[in-house]
């Protein structure tokens, strides 16, 4: 899959769940992911809870609901 041609165009919302080291829930509302030149995918967010809970417990979930789909349609690609 080009993950980098999935997910340009995309227009929306989206979420990103992320823990502590100690298992304690945050989730934000964020913009669609951007994907680097590495291929990994990068969310715009202010140096916040997620930001500091990537640092130091790296996995995360996150969801993104695309524009212009009618009710009842999904599209969904799985990362990672």
């Amino acid at each position: 899959m080009d993950l980098k041609a999935y997910c340009e165009p995309a227009k929306g919302h989206g979420s990103l769940a992320t823990a502590d080291v100690s298992g304690q829930v945050n989730l934000a509302i964020v913009d669609r992911p951007r994907v680097m030149a590495d291929n990994f995918a990068a969310f715009i967010m202010p140096h916040r809870l997620n930001h500091n809970r990537l640092e130091s417990n790296p996995p995360a979930a996150s969801l993104h609901l695309k524009d212009g789909l009618a009710q009842g349609e999904f599209d969904m690609k799985r990362l990672g």
